[in-house]
């Protein structure tokens, strides 16, 4: 039988506990050391501006955010509206080449005061559809530790880049993994 009181207000356990597994993989050392916490919201937009308050609320004073030079026409909207003013851009997307700036990425990210936080799209960046390679993403990794970026993770198209979830979620296990401190806000809108 099913239930119709409210669930609380973190979400649904079951789906929290299943999102983590998808996202980390059943077996990552930080789901068994108990450091990923959850809470559901309302598809990825929704997860993003509560992540954005969140950081508003609790990090550096005031917070600066980076959005990749072309991301989602919604992205710079939900940080404004979450009551952050300062967001710039990185280069991520050369027109001319048709293809990832990443020397342009890396170098921009480089220059990010510590502790900006750092949207990043997990696989099948959306809109120009260009992701970082594994080795791209290691430097990355290693910049964001280096300089004290926090990264924030897009994940709404795990499993559409590859074919496989696991492959798709690389960056988000990779950071994860060395022991960073991330959020990452994850849509399962297209993938189910």
């Amino acid at each position: 039988t099913h239930s119709h009181e409210y669930v609380p207000i973190e979400g649904w356990a079951p789906f929290r506990v299943a999102s983590q597994q998808v996202l980390f993989g059943a077996a990552h050392p930080v789901l068994a050391a108990g450091k990923v916490a959850t809470v559901q919201a309302l598809s990825g937009t929704g997860a993003l501006r509560i992540g954005f308050e969140f950081l508003r609320r609790h990090v550096q004073q005031p917070p600066v955010v980076y959005l990749p030079s072309h991301t989602w026409g919604n992205h710079l909207k939900l940080v404004q509206e979450s009551g952050i003013s300062d967001v710039r851009t990185y280069r991520y997307y050369d027109p001319s080449v048709l293809s990832l700036d990443f020397e342009g990425t890396y170098a921009d990210l480089a220059a990010a005061p510590a502790g900006a936080i750092i949207l990043l799209h997990t696989s099948g960046h959306n809109p120009v559809g260009f992701d970082p390679s594994v080795e791209e993403w290691q430097r990355l990794s290693g910049l964001c530790m280096e300089r004290g970026l926090l990264p924030f993770f897009d994940n709404a198209y795990q499993g559409y880049t590859s074919g496989s979830l696991e492959d798709d979620a690389y960056s988000v296990r990779l950071f994860a993994s060395l022991g960073m401190e991330l959020f990452c806000a994850c849509s399962f809108a297209k993938n189910m």
